[in-house]
């Protein structure tokens, strides 16, 4: 298996569960700040205080297929799991394919033969949270990260297979997460510039692609929106 990182955001909603132990933080309304909860009793004094209850969402425009958790953007219920045949592809604006989520009780049905076995949902890291928290008290709120994938990759060809890829989880479910990058140095800028040239080339000669073979305006607009 390889690797890739891949765009994604993040997504902060208030929630109406009460489960101490499923909730990571609290906002104060007065203030806009969040808290971390520490136990249960700590929990339900911020709730008697007007501290609303919060989820984190990492989500992206993926495709979205039977059995899949997302966000329909403004609407009153956030979170929904789509229980249709029809897939809703990715490149829409109305709602996001969820990814990862801090709540716990969200459930994903992995196939295995002729029956199916339910995971969690994978969720960020506690350090991330943390970073979350700690940047949203500062007014610096994240909003766009990079996200960790892996799935098989085809060398000769410099394609993945695009139904093999996957978030990469750690022992604990926690997909990695990193800054998303915004400036790319002069070596990586050449490379992408000449394996646009170099497929807009081969396609030239080559009118008739094999099945893994890319355009490079193809290419070039994976690559816009996988980074940018």
């Amino acid at each position: 298996m390889s690797t890739l990182k891949k765009k994604a955001e993040v997504i902060i909603l208030e929630s109406k569960d009460d489960n101490p132990v499923n909730v990571p933080f609290v906002r104060m309304p007065q203030r806009n700040k969040l808290v971390k909860h520490l136990a249960g009793g700590e929990f339900r004094k911020y709730l008697s205080l007007g501290f609303k209850p919060q989820h984190l969402y990492i989500v992206t425009d993926e495709e979205i297929k039977e059995g899949d958790w997302y966000y329909e953007v403004g609407n009153s219920v956030p979170v929904k799991k789509w229980d249709n045949y029809l897939s809703i592809r990715e490149g829409h604006n109305w709602c996001k394919k969820i990814i990862a989520i801090t709540d716990t009780s969200l459930k994903i049905e992995i196939a295995r033969g002729f029956k199916g076995k339910e995971y969690n949902l994978p969720k960020p890291s506690n350090s991330f949270i943390e970073k979350f928290i700690s940047e949203y008290n500062k007014g610096n709120i994240i909003t766009d990260v990079m996200v960790e994938y892996e799935g098989e990759y085809d060398s000769m060809y410099e394609g993945w297979y695009a139904e093999t890829i996957q978030p990469k989880v750690d022992r604990n479910n926690c997909i990695t997460i990193t800054r998303s990058k915004d400036t790319w140095n002069r070596e990586e800028v050449i490379k992408f510039g000449l394996k646009v040239l170099e497929l807009g080339f081969d396609l030239a000669k080559n009118p008739l692609p094999r099945l893994n073979d890319k355009s490079g305006k193809e290419y070039y607009f994976n690559w816009l929106k996988q980074n940018l």
